[in-house]
């Protein structure tokens, strides 16, 4: 019986390019509301949970590799540039949209980070996006210093390798091919609110339902007539747009939309390597972003 699921699985997964694409990032968010929601009761479940979560994912990543093969381990140059240059623009458009920005500034040029602001303290009103909340980690680091740091370097695995390699299928394999045709993008959408309750009734008997109901199956077909790499102004906007909606705070969307552009430029250039090095340049900007938080305190860009 458990065979024959097995097997079911393995034929949906193989029948549509999106369904290996998109589950091992569905997977990942609605396992992490799952152990974030569990740690704040139970911290030291966190390093079992947060490894069990990455294992789930890894191995569905792995069991159907082979449907995506586009994922390459190449390595090349211009991902060390563009990581810095994504890691350094996240962070600083983050400082800029939370309204911190002159504060950490000054305090970066005098090499003194400073960690989580207290607003009360300099009697100041935090700005809108800014991050507020108690910060797990600088409590676990208090209570239990080994499970902490435990958690922190899974956490960076977590980050470079695995987040890195299913965001990187999903938004700039899947989206950027899916959606590199207005017109197709515009079928799509139509053909998805016909498909919705009440919404799909009242456009059903529409020229432009009828129209792009002729046309069902059409991501499919974008997805395989689309080169792996190629760009255009929809596919970029789409996928921008997704990418901030599906994975990222407001704060951080002018950083998103910076790294849209720059694995963009990364994938445009090196595409006859496959993924691969666009891999390395979302994986390095992560590990970036993970060192700026340990060295400066500032927990916002780990929750």
């Amino acid at each position: 019986m458990a065979n024959s699921r097995i097997a079911r699985i393995d034929r949906w997964m193989a029948e549509h390019p999106a369904h290996p694409r998109l589950i091992p990032f569905v997977l990942f968010i609605l396992l992490l509301f799952i152990v974030n929601g569990v740690r704040d009761y139970v911290p030291l479940s966190y390093p079992v949970l947060y490894t069990l979560k990455c294992g789930i994912v890894g191995y569905v990543i792995w069991r159907y590799r082979k449907l995506m093969p586009e994922i390459t381990l190449s390595f090349h140059w211009i991902a060390l540039p563009a990581a810095v240059v994504s890691a350094a623009g996240w962070i600083l458009l983050a400082w800029w949209m939370a309204g911190e920005f002159d504060l950490r500034w000054a305090a970066l040029m005098q090499g003194e980070p400073l960690g989580a602001i207290d607003y009360d303290a300099i009697d100041r009103e935090p700005g809108m996006l800014a991050w507020t909340h108690d910060s797990f980690f600088a409590g676990f680091l208090e209570s239990n210093v080994v499970a902490a740091w435990s958690s922190l370097i899974l956490r960076l695995l977590g980050m470079t390798i695995l987040v890195a390699i299913f965001e990187e299928v999903l938004f700039r394999s899947l989206l950027l091919r899916c959606f590199h045709r207005w017109q197709d993008t515009k079928l799509a959408v139509i053909q998805f609110a016909s498909d919705l309750p009440i919404i799909g009734d009242m456009i059903v008997h529409t020229r432009a339902a009828k129209e792009a109901e002729r046309h069902r199956g059409v991501l499919r077909r974008a997805f395989d007539s689309v080169p792996l790499g190629a760009l255009s102004i929809n596919g970029l906007i789409v996928g921008a747009i997704l990418w901030c909606l599906m994975s990222h705070l407001p704060r951080d969307w002018p950083g998103t939309v910076l790294c849209v552009l720059t694995f963009s430029a990364v994938l445009y250039l090196t595409a006859r390597r496959g993924l691969g090095p666009v891999i390395w340049a979302h994986g390095l900007t992560n590990a970036l972003l993970w060192a700026y938080v340990i060295w400066s305190g500032d927990w916002q860009f780990l929750g």
